[in-house]
């Protein structure tokens, strides 16, 4: 009952297609970690872009927020996940260390 209060599920991109919508109704939304890049600043390849696309985009279809979490650290890279998940509708967050110890702000991509 508490409207400040989400449930998300982490990296299970797939099953708003495999189980369907019932299972994603309850749901604030999905974390997904590297859609972009691998740990660290490797490119993911273009056949796992595009099912996480395909797959996300479902997500986002439902009006599920859509987290994406990449490991980068090169300025370039971090500027290409918080642009590539802005225009998929996304909220973005590059994170240059996996460990998660910290909350990190990364020049010119600051929360609202």
């Amino acid at each position: 009952g508490n409207p400040n209060f989400g449930i998300f599920v982490q990296n299970a991109e797939e099953l708003i297609a495999t189980v369907g919508p019932v299972w994603v109704e309850p749901l604030t939304g999905i974390g997904n970690e590297e859609p972009f890049f691998w740990a660290t600043d490797d490119r993911v390849a273009d056949e796992s872009r595009y099912w996480n696309d395909l797959y996300l985009g479902q997500w986002v279809d439902a009006g599920k927020l859509v987290i994406n979490v990449d490991y980068v650290t090169q300025k370039a890279n971090i500027d290409e996940v918080y642009r590539l998940g802005k225009e998929k509708g996304y909220v973005p967050l590059a994170i240059g260390d996996k460990l998660l110890d910290k909350l990190i702000f990364n020049e010119g991509h600051e929360p609202d």
